[in-house]
């Protein structure tokens, strides 16, 4: 949860969209998959076969990087990178190598800051942990301010699943930007499924107030009407059961358009100020957001979601 321009001020790069939803994690989702598919490959080789074929084992795989791309109030929260190896160890020089190419930079700067490695390698034993953990420790304390996780060079052998939640950098460099303080902005712009009539707008936080501040139309097409739920009124689930919502308080609106938004066209969005973060921090330090996204800027997921995000 493909790759298409996006340019921001100082820098530019590929936007690479949400693997496991609306700012969640979900990591089980992927061991079910390989599980199936080793199952399957199993079956297919038949009890009849005088030559015993071991399924070829696809190599390690960072699924996560957290924080997400675009997240902000992060506090103390950990910084990690999540590997995955079909529930099997990972070893130890592998993750040495992974975590000697991932380093903690001030954005949009990327200047760096110093920080310490932990290994923890999963045992490969039933009912504990299937993922490997690289967590990120900085020297000293975080500001309050943006920073990003850019990941390097992979080790020969492990890769990116098809779409992580991160942004390609020039150079091969991926990043995920957050801040560790409150300061909520437009993380992306989203749509479940092609011709869907809802459209989604993700904050980096969840945030409070009246939802009829923000608006989605179709320049190009006056016919397109898009109405705003309430905020907190969404049931919408994530990816790992949960919802976006929270005593009136999302990380998203949902925006119901009729007829439903033609892609081809561009969409604006446009917010005026009074949305603010739980802690009363307002939206986009108080600003009116206005953001064109072009038909050619959309992201097409894995997962059938289109998202688009914002330069910053």
């Amino acid at each position: 949860m493909n790759l298409k321009g996006f340019s921001g001020k100082g820098w530019s790069g590929d936007t690479v969209g949400t693997f496991h939803g609306t700012r969640t994690t979900g990591l089980p989702i992927l061991a079910g998959i390989f599980t199936l598919a080793f199952s399957l490959l199993a079956a297919a080789c038949g009890s009849d076969s005088t030559e015993t074929v071991a399924p070829s084992r696809p190599g390690p795989t960072i699924i996560q990087v957290e924080p997400l791309d675009m997240t902000t109030a992060i506090g103390d929260a950990p910084m990690q990178l999540v590997v995955y190896n079909s529930g099997l160890p990972v070893g130890e020089a592998l993750l040495n190598e992974i975590a000697q190419s991932t380093t903690l930079s001030t954005w949009p700067e990327q200047a760096a800051v110093t920080t310490a490695s932990t290994i923890t390698d999963t045992s490969g034993r039933s009912g504990e942990d299937q993922y490997a953990h690289i967590h990120l420790s900085p020297a000293t304390q975080l500001e309050d301010r943006w920073y990003a996780l850019l990941v390097g060079e992979l080790p020969k052998g492990v890769s990116w699943p098809t779409t992580p939640n991160l942004l390609k950098l020039p150079g091969g460099v991926y990043a995920a930007r957050f801040r560790t303080g409150s300061g909520p902005v437009v993380a992306e712009v989203r749509i479940n499924a092609k011709g869907s009539s809802s459209v989604y707008l993700d904050f980096s936080e969840k945030v409070t107030g009246d939802s009829t501040l923000a608006s989605v139309s179709c320049p190009e097409d006056g016919s397109v009407k898009c109405t705003a739920d309430s905020i907190g009124s969404s049931t919408e689930a994530n990816g790992d059961g949960g919802s976006t919502s929270d005593n009136g308080a999302s990380s998203s609106i949902r925006f119901r358009c009729q007829p439903s938004f033609d892609l081809n066209k561009s969409m604006q969005i446009h917010i005026q100020p009074g949305l603010e973060s739980v802690t009363g921090m307002p939206l986009a330090g108080g600003a009116e957001v206005n953001l064109v996204v072009q038909p050619n800027e959309w992201l097409d997921l894995s997962s059938g979601d289109t998202v688009w995000k914002p330069p910053m």
